[in-house]
C-alpha cells in the first residue's frame, strides 16, 4: 500500500469513527479525502486526473439523489464521492460492490442483534469497500 493510499485509508477511518460515534460524517475529513486524491495525482503527473473527478462528480450526483429520495446520508454521499475520485472508472465497481455488500451485512447483523434503529451509519461500510477496492487488482 502507497503511502497516498494509507493517508487514504487514514482519512476513510476517521470518517467511519465519527459516523458511529453521532452518526455524521465530517465535511472537512470529506474535503481531505477529494483535496489530497488531487494533489497526490498532480504531483504523479496522473493523466486521467480528469476522468476521476468525473467519476466522483457522478457518484456525487446519484448519491445525493438517493439522499432526497431517504435511501443514503448526504454524508454517506459525500463520502463515496470522494472516494470515488481516488478508484476512478477502473475501480469503482468493486468499491461500489465491496460497499453494498458489507452494508447489507452490517445492516444483517444490526436486525439479528435487535440493534436496527433508523439511521445506520454507513461509513464503516464505505470503509470495508474502500479497502477491497485497493486491494483488487487492475483498481
Amino acid at each position: 500500500m502507497s503511502e497516498a493510499t494509507l493517508v487514504l485509508v487514514i482519512l476513510v477511518a476517521i470518517a467511519a469513527v465519527e459516523d458511529l460515534r453521532r452518526q455524521k460524517i465530517p465535511d472537512p475529513v470529506v474535503l481531505a479525502i477529494a483535496a489530497t486524491y488531487v494533489l497526490v495525482a498532480i504531483l504523479d503527473g496522473d493523466r486521467d486526473i480528469a476522468w476521476h473527478l468525473v467519476c466522483g462528480g457522478g457518484i456525487l450526483v446519484i448519491g445525493l439523489a438517493l439522499a432526497w429520495a431517504g435511501w443514503l446520508g448526504a454524508g454517506d454521499a459525500k463520502l463515496m464521492a470522494a472516494v470515488a475520485c481516488w478508484t476512478g472508472f477502473g475501480g469503482l465497481v468493486p468499491f461500489l460492490c465491496a460497499t453494498a455488500l458489507s452494508g447489507g451485512l452490517i445492516a444483517l447483523a444490526l436486525v439479528l442483534t435487535g440493534r436496527r434503529h433508523r439511521g445506520m451509519p454507513f461509513a464503516p461500510a464505505i470503509a470495508i469497500g474502500t479497502l477491497v477496492a485497493f486491494h483488487v487488482p487492475g483498481a
